[in-house]
C-alpha cells in the first residue's frame, strides 16, 4: 500500500512545524477521534490541533499544486516519519539558498527529490 502525496506532505509538515519538545510531548494524531480530542482540549486552544490542521491545509495545497504542475512525490509506504524528517533536514542543510522560501515548499521539494516517480520524465508527469 502506497501513501498518498498528501499523507506524506502532511506528516512532514507536522514534524517540521513543531518544535521538538512539543512534538515529543503531544500525543500522536492518527485517527479523526485523536484529532477531535486534541481540538477539544484546552477549550480549542490546542497547539497540536492547530498545527495538524495547518499542516494538512498547506500539504493539501502543495499536493494539489504539485500534481497540477506534474511533480508528484512517489514515496514508498515503508518510509518512516524519522526517515522523512532526516530527508527533509538533510535537504535543508544542503540547500541553504532555499531557506527564505516557504517551509512547505521546501519540504515538498525535499520529498519529491528523494522520491521521484520513475516514469521516464524525471518525476514530471506528462499528459498524452
Amino acid at each position: 500500500m502506497q501513501c498518498s502525496k498528501l499523507e506524506l506532505i502532511v506528516t512532514a509538515l507536522w514534524f517540521a512545524a513543531m518544535p521538538i519538545s512539543q512534538a515529543a510531548a503531544a500525543p500522536a494524531i492518527v485517527s479523526a477521534s485523536d484529532l477531535n480530542a486534541a481540538c477539544m482540549k484546552d477549550a480549542g486552544e490546542s497547539a497540536s490541533c492547530s498545527v495538524y490542521i495547518a499542516g494538512f491545509s498547506r500539504g493539501f495545497y502543495y499536493a494539489t499544486a504539485g500534481a497540477r504542475a506534474g511533480y508528484p512525490a512517489c514515496m514508498p509506504a515503508n518510509v518512516s516519519e524519522d526517515q522523512a524528517r532526516t530527508i527533509v533536514t538533510d535537504f535543508m542543510k544542503s540547500h541553504a539558498e532555499m531557506m527564505q522560501q516557504g517551509a512547505a515548499s521546501v519540504v515538498a521539494e525535499a520529498l519529491i527529490s528523494a522520491f521521484p516517480c520513475n516514469n521516464g520524465s524525471n518525476g514530471r508527469v506528462t499528459t498524452p
